[in-house]
Parts: C-alpha cells; sequence; structure tokens
C-alpha cells in the first residue's frame, strides 16, 4: 500500500515537471535586431505660463533636442488647449502663431505635443495661457 502512495506520487511529480523539462529544449526565435529611436530629449523656449491681451498675437517657437541630433522627420507637432474636460486641437506644426480670442479673462491649459510617427512615441509641455480684456474691448 505503501509502495503504491510512493509510485502515486512519483508519477504526479512526473507529469507536473516533464513539460517545463520539454519547453526547456524549444528554440527561442525572437527577433533581436534592435534599433535606437529618434527620442525628443529636451523641448525648451515655452514658458510655464504666458499673459496676454484679446487680440494679442502669440508666437511661440520652441527649441527642441533629440537624441539622433536634428532629425524632425519622423515628428509630428500639434498645439491643443484644454476646454473643460477635453483638448481642442488649435493648430499643427511647430511654430505656434495664433491671435487670441476670447474668452475674456480667462486662463487657460495649453499643450505643445510632438509625436514620433514611427516609434509612435508622444511627447508633451504643457503651460498656461492667460487672457487679459485690453483698454478698449468691451466685456462679452
Amino acid at each position: 500500500m505503501k509502495q503504491l502512495q510512493i509510485i502515486r506520487k512519483l508519477f504526479v511529480f512526473a507529469v507536473c515537471i516533464a513539460p517545463a523539462l520539454f519547453s526547456a529544449c524549444s528554440e527561442d526565435k525572437g527577433n533581436y535586431d534592435y534599433t535606437d529611436i529618434n527620442t525628443l530629449d529636451v523641448i525648451d523656449n515655452i514658458r510655464s505660463s504666458y499673459s496676454v491681451d484679446v487680440g494679442d498675437l502669440l508666437e511661440i517657437t520652441p527649441q527642441l533636442e533629440f537624441s539622433h541630433g536634428e532629425d524632425h522627420g519622423d515628428f509630428t507637432y500639434k498645439w491643443y488647449y484644454k476646454s473643460d474636460k477635453e483638448y481642442i486641437l488649435l493648430q499643427e506644426g511647430l511654430t505656434f502663431s495664433h491671435e487670441i480670442v476670447p474668452p475674456i479673462g480667462a486662463s487657460v491649459t495649453m499643450v505643445f505635443e510632438a509625436f514620433n510617427v514611427q516609434s509612435q512615441v508622444y511627447y508633451w509641455k504643457v503651460f498656461d495661457l492667460v487672457v487679459g480684456n485690453p483698454k478698449g474691448y468691451a466685456a462679452i
């Protein structure tokens, strides 16, 4: 009887360990040819906050530093502002150039987005835009 229990335990152990032993012999056929992606290391020349009046032209040209030199080819650029809980596209392109329109006296969260199309990686720079009411403009 005791021998039968030992044989059963050995059988259960063999059944459990056999798949691990057989899988250890399989060949790994993964792709290990890695290439570095062009990362955006620095987004500079965008202040944390801008204060402008309605009717002003706001222009921002970010200075970017990439891991592979000045290669912008893989990147697209967009500028958003936050309205309630969603971000709305304001402009596409590296340089932001936009005439400020109402809401007057509003504080708006803005986002500069750089997207590497090849690697599908996003980079963001968030800043505030405070819009004032200049003399001569009537508040609506």
